[in-house]
């Protein structure tokens, strides 16, 4: 399964696809040649162009695309690979989504498995936070209305304690984004895009229609059913910043800039070990959370394709999906 991850951080580089090597011509006439085989996410920080063959291969063989704003104004776009298989799965998902019940059903199951994982990262730390409660209100929620309002509170009250367990000179004074306002929420956002790619990745290639979600409301341009999937990875997310800064000391506070408009972002030396660690440990941290959140789904759909009697591949092949 292919692991490899290319990152384009440097204004104005070229990239085009000769025979199966995607070529990097940087502005100062250098280049570099990367082989197609074996990548799975190619991620754009700014201004760099690449011709259509290679966009056209990247989505045939399901590497990922990721857009990054350079300044953090814009929108993160995710290009996400060609479902090529399982079309009676896509339809079972349609079907779900069209029945109220079955929806919110699987949307409490998500927001829940989120709340439990909250939960556990919190009492590992001793924070003393409850969030039973705000669970157990996710069975009984009326509409998906109330139980963004439940998963809500739930985010706020977690935060709020979460927040208690940095040392300096990291503080979180609370979850701001759009843009961040300080380098904790920066790097939050920058790692629930790139873990909202791995997901939303994994959904494709099991033939699922990342357009489509249960608890996100469709929207035209958003991945509903990725970020379904990416709320109960967040806190898997969450501790991996967390320990990234305040255990190894991945990054310093001159590591970030910040202005009044654009908000706080890593600069150019920042993003560069962001990227390094995140690579590397993103399997680790993502694999298994992101496996049993689509498991859930896959489970849940589980009952539709039994009724249109078509065959449904065992769940025990999410396993192995990257």
């Amino acid at each position: 399964m292919s692991t490899m991850t290319l990152l384009i951080d440097r204004r104005g580089t070229e990239l085009d696809l000769q025979r199966g090597v995607i070529v990097v011509r940087y502005p100062d006439g250098t280049t570099a040649r990367v082989g197609l085989h074996g990548l799975q996410r190619l991620i754009l920080h700014g201004e760099v162009h690449l011709t259509t063959r290679l966009l056209r291969a990247c989505l045939e063989t399901e590497i990922g695309v990721v857009l990054l704003s350079a300044r953090g104004k814009q929108e993160t776009i995710n290009l996400y690979p060609l479902p090529g298989r399982a079309i009676h799965l896509r339809h079972a998902q349609h079907t779900a989504f069209a029945d109220a019940p079955m929806r919110l059903a699987l949307a409490r199951h998500l927001v829940a498995a989120k709340i439990e994982q909250q939960q556990l990262w919190l009492e590992a730390q001793g924070t003393g936070a409850d969030l039973s409660r705000f669970r157990a209100a996710t069975r009984t929620a009326s509409d998906i209305g109330s139980l963004m309002g439940i998963e809500g509170a739930a985010s706020a009250r977690y935060f709020a304690a979460w927040g208690r367990l940095w040392e300096p000179p990291w503080e979180f004074p609370r979850r701001s984004r759009r843009p961040p306002r300080d380098p904790i929420n920066a790097l939050l956002s920058l790692s629930y895009t790139l873990a909202l790619q791995y997901v939303g990745r994994m959904a494709v290639l099991r033939g699922l229609d990342t357009a489509l979600g249960f608890l996100h409301t469709p929207q035209p341009g958003r991945p509903s059913l990725a970020l379904d999937l990416l709320e109960p990875v967040r806190p898997w997310i969450d501790q991996w910043v967390w320990q990234s800064l305040n255990g190894r000391r991945l990054l310093k506070t001159d590591h970030f800039v910040f202005n009044r408009a654009d908000g706080c972002r890593l600069n150019k030396e920042g993003r560069g070990l962001f990227y390094a660690a995140w690579h590397q440990d993103e399997a680790h941290w993502l694999r298994r959370p992101a496996r049993n959140g689509l498991a859930l789904v896959l489970n849940a759909l589980r009952s539709v394709l039994t009724t249109q009697r078509a065959d449904f591949p065992a769940i025990s092949e999410v396993e192995r999906l990257s």
